[in-house]
């Protein structure tokens, strides 16, 4: 499985992690060119995102026509995140880019990874399966957090993952990901290969492991310059080796196999994987708590946008805030929390850089949030046309509530204006 890690920094500054991720993809074309096999799956939404902001015309075509064709897959999620930190919420908006840009190359979105961060709650499943998302494939660093290792998962991979409400998605567990590198080396070696598959093998090794199709799940070092050449060695070895077949694939490939011919025979499986790294918010815990409280009002703030726009024909919702305020939000909740040496230079430029590039997006979310209500809420008192003194009070709730707060307010009843809502 052709596929590269993304760190939206920890490696090195994020804007600089953004370009080299490009260039990577600039290389990948160029390759893909001369090279009919070749396949590569993005590890997030937010790359192509980026590439076809900063590339030209005929780039951004050449990409999404390798979408188009199946040759690069795009997954549902923006990034990869701190699943078990993020809200609800939080995890299904971090699936509209991907599907946007999939349905703008004219395919669907079928499959999410999350690479790295052992991070798998329970309620993923139900909320990748909600949004149509047939397939997860999760990549491990069990460095930390190692239990789903423990728990030997790897050796029942694939199998159907249940959610609390019964919808279910066929995941792939494998142990660590960059797999090819691991085995084979980077650039990938025959004599290493040789060596090295027969041990990762044992993992699948069970008389009741069922598919004849295994998971390498991806091929080189993240954040680094990609090295080409994965399609010619593939090519060389299945001309040497008559087993095991090396087959160049995205994940949709992988998944689709591993439905048609076992998808009715392998186990279905319930319960939570858990999130191990979330301690990266406990380190940063005074915004961590403000990313919180603006999670939980963004909700409301697009509600109350959505019904202040409605009063008059003319009035927009302000789309390009709401989607600062949700991209925030999500890339807050990205994995990478520091510098790869914030551990032993914790005050290095590095660390320190990145954790405020960190907080710059909670604090623009909130800033975003406080902009949509009041804006909205001018909108509002302009429709709703209460003599002063009064004070309006908003519930974004579904059933109606009590106004309360300090001071000596009297109750004059209740306004429901043309768009339903409940005023107070």
């Amino acid at each position: 499985m052709p596929h590269t890690h993304l760190d939206i920094g920890f490696t090195d500054y994020q804007p600089k992690i953004e370009e080299l991720q490009n260039r990577n993809l600039d290389r990948l074309l160029e390759e893909m060119r001369g090279d009919a096999d070749m396949r590569f799956s993005l590890d997030g939404a937010w790359l192509a995102e980026q590439y076809l902001r900063t590339r030209t015309p005929a780039a951004r075509k050449e990409l999404m026509d390798a979408v188009r064709a199946g040759r690069i897959s795009i997954p549902a999620q923006y990034a990869n995140l701190m699943a078990g930190g993020a809200g609800l919420e939080t995890l299904i908006r971090s699936l509209y880019t991907g599907f946007a840009l999939n349905r703008q190359a004219g395919r669907d979105t079928d499959y999410a990874n999350i690479t790295d961060v052992p991070a798998y709650p329970w309620a993923y499943a139900s909320v990748l399966s909600a949004a149509g998302v047939k397939y997860f494939a999760a990549g491990a660093n069990d460095d930390r957090g190692p239990q789903p290792l423990y728990g030997r998962w790897q050796t029942r991979s694939p199998f159907w993952w249940q959610g609390p409400d019964g919808a279910k998605v066929l995941m792939a567990y494998t142990r660590q990901y960059s797999n090819l590198w691991f085995i084979c080396g980077l650039p990938p070696r025959a004599a290493a290969c040789r060596e090295s598959l027969p041990v990762f093998f044992q993992t699948f090794e069970s008389p009741d492991y069922l598919p004849d199709t295994v998971l390498m799940f991806g091929s080189q070092l993240e954040n680094t310059d990609l090295i080409p050449g994965e399609g010619r060695f593939v090519r060389d070895w299945n001309a040497q080796y008559a087993w095991p077949r090396l087959q160049l694939a995205t994940f949709d490939d992988y998944f689709e196999r591993i439905r048609k011919q076992y998808g009715d025979k392998l186990e279905t499986v319930r319960g939570d994987f858990g999130p191990y790294w979330e301690d990266g918010f406990g380190t940063d815990a005074q915004y961590e708590a403000l990313y919180r409280a603006t999670e939980s009002r963004a909700p409301a703030v697009e509600t109350l946008s959505s019904l202040a726009a409605l009063q008059r024909p003319e009035w927009e919702p302000p789309l390009d805030r709401i989607h600062r305020l949700w991209q925030d939000l999500i890339l807050y909740a990205e994995h990478t929390f520091t510098s790869s040496g914030g551990y032993s230079r914790p005050d290095s430029e590095q660390s320190v850089r990145q954790i405020e590039t960190k907080h710059f997006h909670v604090t623009d979310a909130r800033e975003s949030a406080h902009w949509i209500a009041q804006e909205s809420i001018s909108r509002l008192l302009d429709s709703i046309r209460i003599a002063p003194p009064a004070v309006v009070v908003f519930n974004s709730l579904g059933h109606e509530q009590r106004a309360g707060g300090d001071g000596p307010f009297e109750r004059v009843g209740t306004r429901e204006p043309g768009w339903g809502g409940h005023g107070a």
